[in-house]
């Protein structure tokens, strides 16, 4: 949502971003009065650390999302389902009202009900994936619109020709979430490496390192430069159990990776098995391990599943996703210098 941000000024559009925090479906560690005095007198105009925004846009940390908080706007963006109820309640001074849905999100507030509720609210709903939008259609009766998600191709990109890399390292993102599979994508690497004795790994992630971890296996907290490490890689091994949209894995392909990855919808968008990618199973550790086997193994075959996975990944761009999130509003009478 901030590359979407910073897009979206790009383009001569007018952004303040909302940082929210209360809502009734989320829980909170700290109580309400510690995050207000926190976000209203030490953060109220937060800016990401970790995320380079375009000056002119503002950032403003806010209780809730509500008339009283939000300016008036021509187009008002929710980024979750507990969030689109209160864009909901938003009057018509605050724009069209867009819910962009970019997983099924069952882990907020862990309610389904409520969940499947916020598809049927009468905004406009943008997925990013096909089987976001067979989701929202049955639940809703409507087909949402789709706007794929897109790789910045300036700050990915291969800089490691894909044909002189070690066949044998793998890069895999590292996470506590069980939906991401990391467990069993780690076994199925240590059975690798009995197959495989010289395998090296890079595992990345926000966590701190996983304790016991072996001395093949590499961890890098919040890398600087996530393109090296994808560049340091031949192979990119995604084994979510669920995914809104595999982004690791599209930025690894356009690096340069060749991809393993589980066949889920928020991976088949641009994993077409054996095209661009090799499927497996979701937690079945024999596929997994026998799909990362067939590229380890076959040098040949991973240099041509890598090339044709980068060629195609190319379409994912933001000029491409901006036009088509445009393309929605233009049906609202969207101006072209607009308050977002």
């Amino acid at each position: 949502m901030y590359e979407y941000a910073n897009q979206f000024s790009k383009a001569g559009h007018n952004i303040v971003v909302y940082n929210i925090y209360t809502n009734p479906y989320f829980s909170y560690k700290s109580p309400y009065l510690l995050r207000y005095i926190r976000n209203n007198f030490f953060y109220r105009n937060y800016r990401p650390h970790w995320y380079e925004l375009e000056n002119n846009i503002v950032c403003k940390n806010i209780p809730k999302l509500s008339e009283r908080y939000v300016r008036d706007a021509d187009v008002s963006f929710s980024t979750n389902w507990a969030i689109a109820f209160e864009l909901n309640e938003l009057p018509a001074s605050k724009g069209k009202k867009i819910n962009l849905i970019q997983d099924y999100e069952l882990w907020i507030g862990n309610n389904k009900q409520m969940l499947h509720a916020s598809y049927r609210l009468p905004v406009t709903h943008v997925v990013i994936a096909d089987h976001l939008a067979d989701i929202v259609q049955k639940e809703s009766g409507l087909r949402p619109k789709i706007v794929y998600n897109a790789i910045d191709h300036s700050v990915f990109k291969i800089n490691t020709p894909i044909s002189e890399r070690n066949p044998h390292s793998v890069s895999m993102l590292f996470s506590t979430e069980e939906r991401k599979g990391t467990q069993c994508g780690l076994e199925a690497l240590r059975l690798c490496k009995k197959e495989i004795p010289d395998l090296r790994v890079e595992l990345f992630g926000v966590h701190s390192k996983p304790k016991n971890l072996e001395s093949w296996i590499k961890y890098t907290r919040e890398p600087k430069n996530l393109c090296s490490l994808y560049n340091s890689s031949a192979i990119f091994f995604s084994p979510s159990i669920h995914e809104g949209w595999g982004l690791p894995a599209t930025e690894a392909m356009n690096c340069g990776c060749a991809l393993v990855c589980s066949n889920v919808g928020g991976h088949t968008v641009f994993a077409k098995d054996k095209e661009t990618a090799l499927l497996a199973e979701p937690q079945n550790l024999h596929d997994m391990t026998e799909k990362l086997l067939i590229l380890l193994r076959n040098n040949e075959k991973r240099i041509t599943l890598a090339n044709n996975g980068n060629v195609f990944i190319k379409q994912f761009n933001w000029d491409r996703a901006i036009k088509e999130m445009l393309k929605i509003l233009t049906t609202y009478n969207f101006p072209s210098s607009a308050k977002l």
